[in-house]
């Protein structure tokens, strides 16, 4: 056996990329705290005026200037009389220069004005340390402060975030750089999760992602949309109504992160204890997974180890980062390990994995071959238990070309899927008939990517609004109009489509589509020489396969849709070829 490939985790940064960094991230953090100096020096004047004295004052003058869109300043001059000297005043309010945040402006002007207009005496509050020091409106503008904390906020987490992502990212490759010249052969030790064969599930990270993404978003999206309210209130254009759209995600996104953090509090920090270090390629996966919680599960824990490639391109704003199943195995286990402690769960676990699959790859940012372990349970109190675990696979010595588990491992590891467990997660509903067998794949079995289609059909929906209401070039709407039918297809064939086969002696019956419009096609037996597993939609690591019988002239038909798994599609296209007494298909290499 060879040596295990030479595989590098990740090329140190060079201190030229971390100098970059540091000066692209400082101009962020900058903004951010000169916003919150804004809002501390704004707070702390209306702490003390708020002891200042209050006078009458006349005022002389009101004038509301105008600058830039939207943008408007109410000046103003007044006097007011202190200890029987006469002084003159221009300060309007704690907040000087113009906005178009809220009416603040356009009110004060209109109240002024009046006072003006009758002649009527005014209040001001007068710095009794320096009498030319005074103001009329000593209340802080909250929507202001508001504003100035959204800033804060955006910029003081994009800057102070890179600056510590960078300074935690050197130490991490500093200490990765000592471990890959201790041990150059062996690239799993470079890495300190993998190391110490300890490891644990990347929830808290996503927990703690989501919530920045959820704050910042509604921190941006939430003055929008009051913005939005407010031009409507004043120019009734319904165009405004598409901003809205962001604060719905918002709260979308509000929901995902509690759900997160529910998930958090609930189950805590999984960990997988390997029992050897690494996986195996042409070998084994063996560890415990220890939940710091007790779960019982309704129908038992599922484990399925993945072997997927990511695929990042573009750069910049167009960079997009899509992943791949390669390989793809499941295990049902009924029941955890008992070892009588009842505050936590320990699910043993042991998968085989076929020495044609690749190993870890992260060499390459862009382009890296990751192997996740991922853990899930329903339960009848709370929410789905989920942990996902990033495992080290490798080609070591050790590994063999037809390697097989160990004899009585479902007993203790649990057994693979099976045809009725696959129909079963996919809802798919089966219906004996003579001599053969009837599958109905129904409609809208995946809510989770139907809900999702349709919102970002809204979206895109509402931006091709936006481009006819601002008159933008023909060609662009034509072209997002194009676009926007094709996402109303993926709507509907997530909501309507459905799928019936039915297998008998002597002929195989296809039928469905969007609303059944695709109609009944008939088969004899001997036209049809394949049935294919096909991938199809993906989301993040999750992919969804149709089942597509082969006709002997070469056409296909798509007898079922929406089969969440290479694992689950293999098995249930497994299940047709023996009814139609087809051969097994050959596995592709991963």
């Amino acid at each position: 056996m060879n040596d295990p490939n030479p595989v590098q985790i990740k090329k140190p940064t060079s201190r030229l990329s971390f100098v970059v960094g540091v000066l692209f991230s400082l101009p962020f953090a900058a903004v951010g705290v000169f916003m919150a100096y804004l809002i501390g020096s704004t707070l702390w004047q209306v702490h003390g005026i708020a002891a200042w004295p209050e006078m009458p004052a006349t005022i002389q003058s009101i004038v509301l200037n105008h600058s830039g869109k939207d943008s408007s300043e109410t000046k103003a001059t007044y006097n007011y009389i202190v200890a029987g000297h006469s002084y003159t005043g221009h300060r309007v309010s704690v907040h000087r220069g113009g906005d178009n945040i809220g009416s603040f402006q356009q009110r004060v002007y209109g109240e002024l004005q009046q006072y003006k207009r009758t002649g009527e005496p005014f209040h001001c509050y007068v710095n009794p340390q320096n009498p030319d020091d005074a103001v009329l409106y000593r209340q802080p503008r909250w929507e202001m402060i508001a504003f100035y904390g959204v800033f804060m906020l955006v910029f003081c987490g994009i800057g102070f975030g890179l600056l510590i992502a960078m300074i935690v990212g050197g130490r991490r490759e500093q200490k990765q750089k000592t471990a890959q010249a201790a041990q150059p052969q062996e690239p799993w030790l470079w890495n300190q999760d993998w190391a110490g064969g300890v490891i644990c599930a990347s929830n808290r990270a996503a927990m703690w992602f989501f919530l920045g993404v959820a704050v910042l978003w509604n921190a941006i999206s939430g003055p929008a949309a009051f913005g939005a309210l407010h031009d409507y209130s004043r120019q009734h254009d319904p165009a405004v109504f598409v901003a809205l759209i962001f604060p719905v995600i918002g709260i979308g996104l509000a929901f995902w992160a509690a759900r997160l953090v529910w998930l958090q509090i609930r189950y805590g920090t999984s960990c997988f204890r390997m029992s050897r270090v690494p996986g195996v390629i042409g070998g084994e996966l063996r560890g415990i997974v220890e939940i710091p919680a007790h779960i019982q599960p309704v129908d038992g824990f599922r484990a399925t180890l993945r072997c997927v490639h990511r695929i990042t391109i573009g750069s910049g704003k167009e960079r997009s980062t899509s992943e791949s199943v390669l390989w793809e195995d499941v295990r049902l286990q009924a029941h955890e390990m008992q070892d009588g402690n009842p505050t936590h769960s320990l699910l043993p676990i042991l998968f085989v994995a076929p020495r044609n699959c690749r190993p870890t790859e992260m060499s390459q940012p862009d382009n890296q071959i990751v192997w996740r372990l991922e853990v899930t349970a329903a339960t009848d109190r709370g929410p789905r238990y989920n942990s996902r675990f990033e495992v080290p696979m490798f080609v070591t010595p050790d590994s063999v070309a037809n390697v097989q588990p160990e004899t009585g491992a479902a007993d203790r590891y649990g057994h693979s899927l099976r045809s009725e467990d696959a129909l079963r997660d996919c809802g798919v509903r089966t219906e004996t008939l003579p001599g053969g067998m009837r599958y109905t794949f129904p409609a809208a079995r995946n809510k989770g990517i139907a809900v999702f289609t349709t919102i970002f059909f809204a979206i895109w929906t509402g931006m091709i609004y936006i481009m006819l209401r601002q008159h933008v070039p023909l060609m662009f709407s034509i072209i997002f109009c194009l676009a926007d039918i094709g996402v109303i297809i993926a709507v509907l064939t997530c909501w309507f489509d459905w799928r019936c086969v039915e297998i008998t002696p002597e002929e195989a019956r296809v039928s469905g589509g969007i609303f059944g419009l695709a109609g009944l096609r008939c088969f004899k037996r001997g036209e049809i020489v394949a049935v294919e597993a096909t991938a199809g939609a993906s989301q993040g690591d999750r992919q969804y396969f149709s089942l597509k019988l082969r006709t002997s002239g070469g056409a296909t038909h798509t007898a079922g849709k929406g089969i969440e798994g290479r694992v689950a599609a293999e098995v249930l296209a497994a299940s047709l070829r023996r009814l139609l007494n087809l051969p097994e298909a050959t596995p592709d290499d991963a």
